[in-house]
C-alpha cells in the first residue's frame, strides 16, 4: 500500500533521474567526445583544457568561520503604522542589534569522498520591525557528505543538510525561513536534500531534491473565528533541476524548471519553468530572467508570471564606475479570473543589496517578490582600493494590489519609492565593514493602504571572516 508521502518521493526521484539524463545528454550531444584524463586544475573557459570534466577535489582538514554584527536603526517603519510590535512611544522606531557566528570543518580523501559539518549561533538584542526581542538561535546549518570529480565525468554528488542555489538565487537559494533571531542578516539559507552537479566546459546542469522545511508557514484566517489566524505548515518534497551554458566571452543561457508537491496543511503545489541569459557586449551587459508557474494552491489554480532584466555598464579602469537599470515584473492576482495569478516567489536569496530583496527596507517589512513593478537604477564607484560606494534608487508600484486585498476606488497603483546608500569598506586580515542609509517615500497606494510617514533607516555591520566556508573546491 503507497501512501502519499511514498508517492510525492518517486516522483521526485524519477524528476532527480529524468533531470539527471536530460542534463548529460543534452551537454554531451553539445559538448562532444569527454577528455582522455581528469584535469588536474578547474579548467579556464576557452583555453587547451576546455572540455575537461572540473578539477581536483581537495584533499585533507580544512575549516572556515566567520563573525557579523550589525546595529539597525529605523524611523517610521511601516510608514508610521501601529503594528504593536515595539513599545516605543511612536509605535514606529526601533534599535536593534545582531549578531551571528558560523563555523564550518571540512575533510576531504584522495578519491574525491568528502564530509563537511557546521553551526551556527544567532543574537538579536532590543526589538526588531518584525517583533523578535532578545532572542537567540543555534543550528546545525551544515550536515553532508559529497563526491567530487567522478572519474572523468564532470559530475559532483552532495548528500545531507546544505545551501542549494539555482543561478543568482531568484528562486531558488533560502530553504529555511529564519525566525528566532538575526532575522535581518538571514544566516540560515540550508535544504534538507540532495544535489548533483555537472560541469563540462562550458555547460553546466544541476539537479535537486531537498524537503520542504515546516519553518515556511502561511497564516490564514481561522473559519471558526474571523478575527484569528491559523498558522499552516507546509510537507513534502521540492525539487528541480537547470541545464545552461557559458561562453568564453560570457555570454550565458540556462533553461531550469522546479517544482513542489505539497502534502501539508498549506497544500501549495506549484512548478516553475524558467529561463536566465547574459549577454555582454563591450562595457555592457544585459541580462535577465522569467519565470512562468502552474499548479494549485488550496483554494485555486496557480497561473503566475514574474521576472527581471537589466542593462549594467561597468569600467575596470580609474575607479571602476558602473550603473545599473533594472526592472521587475511580478504578478499579482486579477480578481477577474478564477485562477491565482499572484507570483509564488519560492525561496529568493539575499545575495547583495536589491537582489533580490529589491529596496532593503520596504522589500524587509513590506512588499515580497509578488503584486509587484519595479524600477531600480544603481551607480557605484570604488574610489580607493577596498573602499566602494552605492547609489540605489527604486520605484516600487503594486501590480493589482491583491497583496493587500485590492486597491480602493481611486487609488493609483504607486506604492513607495526608495533611496539606499551602501558603502563598503575591506579593512584587512579578513575584517570588513559596511554603512548603509535609506529613505523611503510612501505614495499613493502606501498612504491608503498601510500609512503616511516617511520613513528611514541606518545600518551599520562589521564581519570577520578566516579559512574556507566552502565546499570539496575550497571556494
Amino acid at each position: 500500500m503507497t501512501t502519499p508521502n511514498m508517492q510525492w518521493a518517486a516522483r521526485a526521484a524519477l524528476g532527480l533521474l529524468l533531470g539527471a539524463a536530460l542534463a548529460v545528454a543534452a551537454g554531451t550531444a553539445l559538448a562532444g567526445a569527454p577528455c582522455a584524463t581528469p584535469c588536474a586544475t578547474p579548467c579556464a573557459a576557452g583555453g587547451d583544457e576546455a572540455c575537461c570534466a572540473g578539477g581536483a577535489a581537495r584533499t585533507g582538514f580544512w575549516y572556515g568561520g566567520e563573525w557579523t554584527s550589525s546595529f539597525h536603526y529605523v524611523n517610521s517603519a511601516y510608514f508610521g503604522a501601529d503594528y504593536g510590535i515595539t513599545d516605543d512611544a511612536r509605535k514606529s522606531d526601533y534599535n536593534w542589534g545582531e549578531s551571528y557566528a558560523r563555523l564550518r570543518l571540512n575533510y576531504g580523501f584522495e578519491n574525491g569522498v568528502w564530509f563537511s559539518v557546521g553551526g551556527l549561533g544567532a543574537l538579536t538584542l532590543g526589538t526588531d520591525y518584525y517583533g523578535v526581542e532578545d532572542d537567540g538561535d543555534a543550528k546545525i546549518d551544515q550536515l553532508l557528505a559529497g563526491l567530487s570529480y567522478m572519474g572523468n565525468s564532470g559530475l559532483s554528488l552532495a548528500v545531507g543538510r546544505q545551501e542549494i542555489v539555482v543561478g543568482d538565487g531568484f528562486l531558488i537559494g533560502d530553504g529555511y525561513n529564519d525566525g528566532t533571531a538575526a532575522l535581518w542578516n538571514i544566516p540560515l539559507n540550508f535544504y534538507d536534500g540532495a544535489r548533483v552537479d555537472w560541469n563540462y566546459g562550458p555547460w553546466h546542469a544541476l539537479v535537486f531534491g531537498a524537503k520542504l522545511s515546516p519553518s515556511y508557514t502561511m497564516e490564514v484566517e481561522d473559519p471558526a473565528d474571523p478575527a484569528s489566524l491559523l498558522t499552516l505548515e507546509p510537507d513534502g518534497t521540492q525539487w528541480g533541476f537547470e541545464v545552461g551554458g557559458k561562453n568564453q566571452v560570457g555570454q550565458e543561457l540556462a533553461i531550469g524548471y522546479f517544482r513542489r508537491d505539497d502534502t501539508g496543511a498549506t497544500r501549495l503545489d506549484a512548478q516553475a519553468t524558467s529561463i536566465r541569459f547574459a549577454l555582454p557586449y563591450s562595457i555592457f551587459t544585459l541580462a535577465g530572467e522569467l519565470a512562468i508557474e502552474r499548479g494549485e494552491t488550496a483554494a485555486a489554480r496557480l497561473k503566475g508570471t514574474g521576472g527581471h532584466a537589466s542593462l549594467t555598464a561597468a569600467s575596470e579602469s580609474g575607479i571602476a564606475p558602473y550603473g545599473q537599470v533594472e526592472y521587475f515584473y511580478l504578478n499579482g492576482d486579477r480578481s477577474s479570473t478564477s485562477a491565482d495569478e499572484s507570483f509564488y516567489p519560492w525561496n529568493y536569496k539575499w545575495s547583495d543589496w536589491s537582489r533580490y530583496y529589491v529596496g532593503d527596507l520596504v522589500a524587509s517589512t513590506l512588499l515580497t517578490n509578488s503584486d509587484a513593478r519595479i524600477w531600480k537604477v544603481e551607480a557605484g564607484v570604488t574610489p580607493w582600493e577596498n573602499t566602494s560606494f552605492r547609489l540605489l534608487l527604486h520605484q516600487m508600484d503594486l501590480d493589482t494590489g491583491s497583496s493587500y486585498g485590492g486597491l480602493p476606488e481611486g487609488v493609483d497603483r504607486g506604492f513607495a519609492n526608495e533611496y539606499d546608500l551602501v558603502i563598503d569598506q575591506g579593512l584587512g586580515a579578513g575584517w570588513s565593514t559596511w554603512l548603509m542609509g535609506g529613505y523611503v517615500v510612501p505614495r499613493d497606494a502606501a498612504k491608503a493602504l498601510v500609512g503616511a510617514a516617511k520613513s528611514g533607516q541606518i545600518f551599520a555591520g562589521l564581519t570577520f571572516e578566516f579559512g574556507a566556508l566552502g565546499g570539496a573546491d575550497g571556494e
